[in-house]
């Protein structure tokens, strides 16, 4: 005979089946069930109905059924998969296709003799293990395993079957392109997920990137091919222990999905309570793919074995999850998927998936017998879309699957984003708003407005107690704790004007900004803005041996009638390298009170001053600001504005102003770094 080989993960199976005890989900009757701690579906765990399977099983095996054995349920005996891990070629030969499946064999390409030898094998491997129908307690169990607990298959019994199961897998995998994976396809997890995240109002940004990194799981693992494979069947498959379901907090079984999919939901729910979205929903779609895959029947139970021992047992796994994913439209799958909003929210996500698992595994022998046997009945080819029972058995498990990754969304979203409190009041005479206690979610900036009520102004504005003086805007940036804010207010005296720039912003002042020379670039009026806890205002100039002028003008009535006679401004002069060419003037009713270059103080060359001036007493006063360089080149030539007070003063009543000019230096005669003129 021709050794024919293919890749046998017998090291894998070797592992595992020293591991693993299949047992029947369908012995589990009369047990006690968990309740979910929370759940928008509150109900106790049952046994799937099995009457859609039941009914397959008795066609394909030409057994009568009535309609309570069905809906009790036909299954197959697990017992099968330790009498021979190729059990479902056995078994074929009670079917009411075994004609199908020999002229299958006849038709591989093999020589005659392999042929001969394998149908042979066949036809007495079916002969002596026929499938026997034994009504159970649980329904009516088909199996192959001998009433004597001593038979056991002959070597030579077990290596034809090994050969045959090669030889069909060598021919799945070319009629599937040899795409052969033990994972849901990528796109499989992102729509379940995305569903999930819908059900649960989840906007469409945070779903699409749950969707986008569902399948990132299946991608982690390195190694040889071998070594991957390993990781990916015990990351992503889970086998219950019992036919009864899990307790919830005793983690049983093998298989780390159910761990997984905590972990990775643990994550989730810390950056979603902690306002970091991008990592939270990523998180939920690394989550959501073990749930998933835990969905897949042949990702729960004896897939390890299935999958480590029979070449077939690849490839039906691949066909499948193609099927689905090729189908989804359809045969109605997405729908179903999207259409499902029953939640399933049990202890833990851990809990879950380990749930879901005792659910799937009810049908997953069925389903692995009808794949193969729809394979071999079509040909060589793959035609699962003309199963209306492999239809029935896909859309109760994703159904199943929705009901439960709907709940580990909940379980992720909820707690909710953490959230503090800025509780915010306002004094008599004036308001803030957002006025009360303000929700702001964990790291987001919140601002507030103040404003005095018509004639008052704002007095003061206390953050956690400590004043940050008078304003009419505050903004709190990257929130982590509670705080307050409370603003107070007061009327102007009659004998008092006051404007803070940073308080009052620009409001009635107008202005303007002049330049002259030999334009080098563009030149422009800067500002006025607010920056900080000041106003700006001044010229951006681009100029050869020229001069700027930047000046701001108001009107201010004493309603009372009493008027003012000094005047108290606090500012800036930008720094010039010119400081003798750097002035500013003062006017109050046309009428110079100040004058000075930056090369005296005040005002003095880039620093903080204070200038205090009388002027004729009067109800009526217009305030005229005006500063330049002279000469002046570039690229910017401004003042700050901080404070402006006018009040009467006593002692100033009649007293007497000057007549005589500002005039600046001739600029001729200024020199900078040594050089006569402007530079």
């Amino acid at each position: 005979m021709v050794n024919r080989s293919l890749v046998r993960i017998m090291g894998l199976g070797m592992i595992l089946m020293l591991m693993l005890i299949p047992v029947s989900p369908v012995l589990a009757a009369g047990f006690e069930s968990p309740f979910p701690a929370s759940a928008t579906t509150v109900k106790p765990v049952e046994r799937p109905d099995m009457t859609s399977v039941s009914s397959a099983l008795c066609e394909v095996f030409g057994i009568e059924c009535d309609r309570a054995t069905m809906a009790k349920g036909v299954y197959i005996d697990p017992g099968v998969w330790e009498f021979s891990p190729q059990w479902t070629l056995i078994m074929l030969g009670s079917t009411k296709q075994r004609g199908d499946v020999l002229k299958f064999v006849d038709g591989l390409e093999a020589s005659k003799e392999e042929k001969t030898a394998w149908r042979s094998s066949l036809e007495e491997l079916w002969k002596e293990y026929p499938v026997r129908a034994v009504k159970t307690e649980d329904g009516l169990a088909l199996t192959i395993v001998p009433e004597k607990s001593d038979v056991r298959l002959e070597v030579s019994e077990n290596s034809a079957l090994r050969e045959l199961d090669e030889e069909i897998g060598r021919a799945m995998a070319s009629s599937m392109d040899g795409e052969v994976g033990v994972r849901w396809n990528a796109d499989t997890h992102g729509w379940i997920i995305k569903a999930a995240c819908v059900h649960n109002s989840v906007n469409e940004t945070n779903a699409d990137i749950a969707a986008e990194h569902a399948y990132e799981p299946d991608w982690w693992y390195e190694g040889s091919e071998f070594e991957i494979i390993l990781q990916r069947c015990y990351n992503h498959g889970y086998v219950p222990p019992s036919p009864t379901p899990p307790i919830p907090g005793v983690p049983t079984g093998f298989g780390a999905a159910p761990e997984n999919c905590q972990k990775n939901a643990t994550d989730a729910a810390t950056a979603y309570y902690n306002n970091r979205l991008d990592d939270a929903f990523t998180s939920l779609g690394h989550s959501s793919h073990f749930m998933t895959d835990i969905g897949n029947p042949m990702h729960t139970g004896n897939l390890f074995v299935q999958g480590s021992l029979t070449v077939m047992g690849w490839n039906i796994h691949s066909a499948y999850e193609n099927y689905t994913q090729d189908n989804w439209v359809a045969l109605g799958f997405g729908e179903l998927v999207d259409n499902t909003v029953e939640t399933e929210v049990w202890v833990t996500p851990d809990y879950s998936t380990r749930l879901l698992g005792w659910k799937t595994q009810w049908v997953r022998d069925p389903l692995i017998l009808l794949v193969t046997l729809n394979y071999l009945t079509h040909g060589g080819e793959f035609h699962l879309e003309e199963s209306p029972a492999i239809r029935e058995i896909t859309l109760w498990t994703l159904g199943e699957t929705t009901k439960h990754t709907n709940g580990l969304v909940y379980y992720v979203i909820k707690d909710g984003i953490r959230t503090h409190v800025i509780t915010a009041t306002a004094g008599p005479h004036g308001s803030i708003s957002p006025s009360g206690d303000v929700q702001v979610l964990y790291g987001e900036e919140q601002s507030f407005t103040i404003t005095p009520d018509s004639g008052y102004t704002v007095d003061d504005v206390a953050v956690d107690g400590e004043s940050v003086g008078a304003r009419t805007t505050y903004t709190f940036e990257g929130v982590d704790a509670d705080h307050t804010i409370a603003a107070t207010f007061k009327e102007p005296s009659a004998a008092s004007s006051e404007w803070i720039w940073s308080r009052d912003g620009w409001d009635g002042w107008s202005h303007e900004a002049t330049w002259s020379g030999t334009q080098t670039g563009p030149c422009s009026e800067y500002g006025p803005v607010i920056v900080d806890d000041h106003g700006e205002h001044g010229t951006n100039a681009n100029l050869s041996a020229g001069s700027t002028t930047a000046r701001v003008e108001r009107q201010f009535t004493d309603a009372s009638g009493n008027g003012w006679n000094t005047l108290t401004f606090t500012g800036l002069l930008a720094e010039s390298d010119v400081p003798r060419g750097r002035w500013m003037i003062i006017e109050v009713n046309d009428q110079q009170v100040f004058a000075g270059t930056a090369s005296q103080v005040p005002p003095g060359n880039g620093q903080m001053f204070e200038i205090t001036v009388p002027f004729p007493q009067s109800d009526e006063v217009n305030v005229r600001i005006s500063h330049g360089q002279d000469p002046a080149w570039g690229p910017r030539f401004a003042m700050q504005y901080h404070s402006l007070n006018l009040t009467l003063d006593g002692n100033q009543r009649g007293a007497a102003m000057g007549d005589t000019p500002f005039v600046l230096p001739d600029p001729a005669s200024l020199v900078l770094n040594g050089t006569a003129g402007s530079p």
